[in-house]
């Protein structure tokens, strides 16, 4: 089994350096080796293929990115993921949101994303998403739903959760200062 894993591995490595040094060849039948590992490429492909297998590796192709810092080259898959649904894109969108990486800077924006996420179920989603709604942070104040967002959370073993309603929802014992801002990149949204 772990020969067969590392083959697959090994041949699917190759593909994708013969797919990057390949170049590109038109004739009257058309076009071989199309440049199809770009992130432009693939975007285009998703626009007008919506429903094309290609949506989970791109979304995480533009994770990738965001985690490297290319955030301008992640923003329009990002957009394009998380209104289809994605939630790690939504998660990664509510933290440029919160902090103004690529986009004008907008709690409401950020929360916006929270919310779409936490709907579907998605407990890191609940978990932020509650805690906006516990410091009003973004969208009207309101504890008691914060505190239910953070317990379904909770349910599905997200320890962030776990630790804050431990801490009798201490958001400074999850989060250092409280500061949401500060420290967004170490200690929220953390989806690595």
């Amino acid at each position: 089994m772990k020969l067969l894993i590392a083959l697959l591995f090994a041949s699917l490595s190759l593909s994708l350096i013969s797919s990057c040094f390949a170049t590109e060849y038109k004739d009257q039948y058309g076009t071989t080796n199309p440049v199809e590992e770009s992130i432009e490429f693939q975007l285009d492909k998703l626009r007008t293929s919506p429903h094309d297998g290609t949506l989970t590796v791109l979304c995480w192709k533009a994770h990738e990115l965001r985690k490297a810092s290319m955030n301008k080259k992640a923003l329009p898959v990002l957009l394009e993921c998380a209104k289809r649904g994605h939630d790690i894109s939504m998660l990664d969108l509510a933290s440029m949101y919160e902090l103004g990486t690529e986009v004008q800077q907008s709690y409401k924006q950020a929360a916006k994303w929270l919310k779409k996420s936490s709907d579907r179920g998605f407990s890191t989603a609940q978990l932020y998403y509650g805690i906006a709604l516990l410091t009003g942070k973004g969208v009207k104040q309101n504890i008691i739903e914060g505190k239910s967002l953070i317990k379904k959370a909770a349910a599905q073993e997200d320890n962030l959760a776990i630790n804050l309603i431990n801490s009798n929802y201490d958001i400074e014992s999850v989060i250092p200062d409280g500061n949401l801002e500060t420290n967004q990149t170490s200690k929220t949204l953390n989806i690595n």
